[in-house]
């Protein structure tokens, strides 16, 4: 009986741990929603005791030991996994703040232009003297083309 409880209070605590990384372990790999794959950990889950059978301290001491190693081996992968996230994230931002840099940048070089253009289009040409207009004196024939009379 104290063997069960045992097995019992450990297969809780087991449970516990392997519930938090049940999402990313029960596939062999979990896509993330950029398309990026988790490893599948390597874990080895012991197998049942059936408990309705008769079975001996040994086999009981052997389970235990084997439920631990599976605990134990969960609890790092969670955690490695926890790591590599954090890693990934600081990676990601880190990048993120350097492309909206490189954005911030093109901007600033557009808004300089506009502003450099806008300067140049708006100053006025200096004032050339103009020439002198033609004057026709009085009797004088218009010769144009287009004020030619046609004949008929």
């Amino acid at each position: 009986m104290k063997y069960l409880t045992l097995v019992f209070a450990a297969s809780i605590t087991v449970t516990g741990a392997y519930a938090q990384t049940s999402s990313s372990t029960t596939t062999t790999t979990t896509t993330t929603s950029t398309g990026a794959a988790a490893p599948r950990h390597n874990c080895v889950r012991p197998e049942i005791i059936d408990m309705s059978k008769k079975i001996t301290e040994a086999q009981m001491a052997a389970f235990v030991a084997a439920l631990n190693k599976y605990k134990e081996c969960s609890e790092g992968y969670a955690q490695t996994q926890q790591k590599e996230a954090e890693r990934v994230q600081k990676e990601a931002q880190v990048t993120a703040q350097a492309l909206v840099a490189a954005g911030n940048v093109a901007i600033k070089e557009y808004n300089d232009f506009v502003e450099e253009a806008s300067k140049v289009m708006h100053t006025k040409a200096p004032t050339q003297p103009k020439a002198p207009t033609e004057t026709r004196e009085q009797g004088s024939i218009d010769v144009s083309p287009s004020r030619i009379p046609k004949k008929n």
